[in-house]
């Protein structure tokens, strides 16, 4: 089969707006993750089904997936797997969002008919993609669905990334996020980012804009920008994708050492 793609980098300074973003997070490593993601992801673009997979020492797996699609489309992308694979293979550390179709592609089809998504990160040592599927065939995918998606692609991969690593476990994250001064509080603590580096990072935990931060902080959103940008330098992270998961990380150790 011949793979169709549109391939967009994405900026690891984008920031994350999408609202139903927080909610999702504080399901990882629970059950209903995937349908709460694809839930949050259908409200942006609209789409039916999401499979995510996980590379690993050249092995591919398939760690969840949500949503109903036509037997024959579901077949499809069964079947489609090794060329997702071939895809993965390809990823770097920075997010890459392109349109994609699992379907043999016809003489003289256009990559406007792409029915497919497909959003790739490497995340330490393994590689994710999220695979999302709108079944509608007369609304094919756009360039305009990929920019919409593009400032949460990162943030996306980087929730998939951390529910494969506790599917098993059972660690519940809704705490992490629940409360901000618990955040400011953990990020103070494990961290040597100043008291304003701080408050930003952690509403940008917690699912604000850049604008929302600045009107919380009686900031300017210029100053928000440049106070996200210098803690990321000083914590040596890419974007907001690392600094979930470099979050996340560093408070399972603090609420042990403060309890």
């Amino acid at each position: 089969m011949t793979a169709m793609f549109d391939i967009l980098e994405v900026d690891p300074y984008a920031e994350v707006g999408l609202n139903d973003m927080t909610e999702v997070i504080t399901e990882i490593g629970l059950p209903q993750f995937p349908r709460n993601l694809l839930g949050a992801i259908n409200k942006l673009i609209g789409v039916d089904y999401c499979v995510c997979y996980r590379l690993r020492n050249y092995e591919i797996r398939e760690i969840s997936a949500a949503g109903l699609l036509p037997s024959t489309k579901f077949h499809a992308i069964q079947k489609d797997i090794h060329n997702v694979k071939r895809q993965m293979m390809t990823a770097s550390h920075v997010t890459r969002v392109r349109t994609y179709s699992s379907d043999a592609p016809m003489a003289g089809r256009s990559e406007t008919s792409a029915s497919e998504i497909l959003a790739l990160a490497r995340v330490k040592q393994d590689v994710f993609c999220l695979k999302l599927v709108r079944s509608d065939t007369t609304a094919a995918l756009s360039q305009g669905d990929i920019e919409k998606l593009q400032p949460y692609a990162s943030l996306i991969l980087a929730s998939v990334a951390k529910h494969a690593e506790l599917m098993n476990r059972k660690v519940k994250f809704a705490p992490a996020l629940s409360v901000i001064e618990d955040v400011e509080d953990c990020l103070s603590d494990a961290s040597s980012l100043s008291p304003r580096e701080v408050e930003v990072c952690a509403r940008i935990l917690s699912g604000m804009t850049s604008n929302c931060i600045a009107s919380d902080l009686g900031i300017g959103k210029e100053s928000v920008m440049t106070y996200r940008k210098r803690a990321y330098t000083r914590l040596e992270l890419r974007g907001q994708r690392e600094l979930l998961v470099w979050y996340l990380e560093i408070w399972s150790d603090w609420t042990k050492n403060v309890n």
